[in-house]
């Protein structure tokens, strides 16, 4: 008995044709029949007979597609294993945009301490990383702990960021003490892509601040918001780190943190 005829089974029980199944398997229909022919001849027993054009398992046929099904389940799950054996020194890694100013210094540690180990990383959408890690796509990833389950994963919150403005320092927002929503929302934005968490964090915040923002553009990159902001075609609202706010920003494009301090309607930003 060979795998490929219990695969040619399988497939006959799931679509209930042989020129069905040889097309899903991409085979000749003759082959599936042969397997099928020898498998019977083989354990001694009739697995199908035919109703109205269509291949329907006899008893003895539904027992063996019990068992088949078992054992191809099996077979998958150990090339799964093997494989992941074959590559467990390749370590993918799922980072969002925001990170991404000040990420590099800690996977420069991480490949110096673990030489052995490949690295992949990935930029990926928040709204993207829960599927890829149930997938086995992504080994790690960092994340919003607001958009991930506790239950589902093993999470560490390692860092805390903050929403902080950014504007040109010739924008009117940077003259302004403090700077609300409102204030944002009237003056035109740059934000990220509806598939970006932070994106819906803004979003609510704006809502709650009984404003539709004026959104110039919906981006992917940190640094084309930035640019905007630069140019002084828009300002934009980006999550900074704790560190990131010892490096002054280069002229002429400021950050709220040096001009005006940004109040969002509730008392904190719900970043962990």
């Amino acid at each position: 008995m060979k795998l490929s005829q219990m695969r040619y089974f399988q497939a006959v029980c799931l679509y209930g044709s042989t020129t069905r199944a040889a097309d899903s398997l991409f085979v000749s229909q003759p082959s599936i029949s042969m397997a099928i022919k020898e498998l019977e001849e083989e354990l001694h027993v009739k697995l199908f007979v035919r109703q109205n054009n269509r291949m329907m398992l006899t008893r003895e046929g539904s027992f063996f597609l019990e068992r088949v099904n078992r054992v191809l389940d099996e077979v998958r799950t150990l090339e799964q294993t093997m494989q992941h054996l074959n590559s467990s020194s390749t370590v993918t890694l799922s980072l969002p945009p925001i990170v991404g100013d000040f990420f590099p210094n800690l996977l420069d540690r991480f490949m110096q301490e673990y030489p052995d180990y490949r690295l992949e990383v990935y930029e990926d959408a928040q709204g993207e990383v829960t599927n890829l890690l149930r997938e086995s796509e992504r080994d790690f990833a960092v994340a919003i702990l607001n958009s991930i389950g506790d239950q589902e994963f093993v999470t560490y919150p390692f860092l805390k960021v903050e929403l902080m403005l950014w504007t040109n320092i010739h924008s009117p927002l940077a003259q302004k003490a403090r700077v609300s929503f409102r204030d944002i929302g009237i003056s035109t934005i740059v934000l990220f892509k509806d598939s970006y968490y932070q994106n819906s964090i803004i979003k609510n915040y704006f809502q709650e601040a009984g404003i539709e923002p004026n959104v110039m553009l919906y981006a992917s990159q940190t640094a084309t918001m930035k640019n905007f902001a630069r140019k002084n075609l828009a300002s934009t609202v980006c999550a900074t780190s704790p560190s990131a706010k010892r490096r002054r920003p280069s002229l002429p494009i400021c950050c709220t943190r040096h001009r005006a301090r940004l109040h969002p309607p509730k008392p904190s930003v719900p970043f962990r």
